[in-house]
């Protein structure tokens, strides 16, 4: 007679988004969850920008002079601030999670274009991408892909229904 094997419930789970469905069977996100995503997301690292000022202007006065004063220097002391809290929250999120906050709210994730994760390589290269003047509407064309996702090798997929929107946030 066999023994039952005990399940430990505090055990990682096992299940990684391959089992799921596989990714050659994921499906690009739609036109409309990457307007949604370019919204939310420019909010998101904008909000960002400004606690970045915030936070600088705690620390160095001298900065916090310079950004609130008028003039080239102060436009140029923000435009840095902007661009590096552009490039950390994008990159930041993809590398890390695969996703950011409104790819979470989307359910939508960034994958590799043979449906593997991101790499950190790839996440460097969707980031400094982002910042092609008029990118952002590329991927309104006749793909759904942007200059960012071919260029990278990347592409944007919806998350089965299926998929508990809990495991979306166990992404490595």
């Amino acid at each position: 007679m066999e023994l039952p094997v005990e399940r430990n419930p505090y055990a990682p789970p096992q299940t990684s988004l391959d089992v799921i469905e596989g990714p050659s069977a994921w499906q690009p996100a739609s036109r409309w969850q990457r307007v949604a995503n370019l919204i939310v997301d420019t909010v998101g690292y904008v909000v960002l920008t400004v606690v970045m000022i915030g936070l600088i202007g705690v620390v160095d006065f001298e900065f916090a002079e310079t950004v609130a004063s008028e003039g080239s220097s102060s436009a140029q002391a923000t435009y840095v601030v902007y661009m590096l809290s552009r490039m950390s929250y994008y990159f930041g999120f993809e590398a890390f999670f695969g996703w950011t906050p409104a790819k979470l709210l989307t359910r939508t994730r960034v994958v590799n274009t043979d449906g593997s994760q991101l790499t950190w390589l790839r996440a460097i290269a969707r980031t400094l991408l982002r910042f092609v003047p008029f990118e952002m509407v590329t991927f309104l064309g006749h793909f759904s892909a942007g200059l960012h996702d071919q260029a990278s090798g990347t592409r944007v997929v919806r998350l089965p229904q299926e998929l508990p929107v809990r495991n979306d946030l166990v992404s490595r």
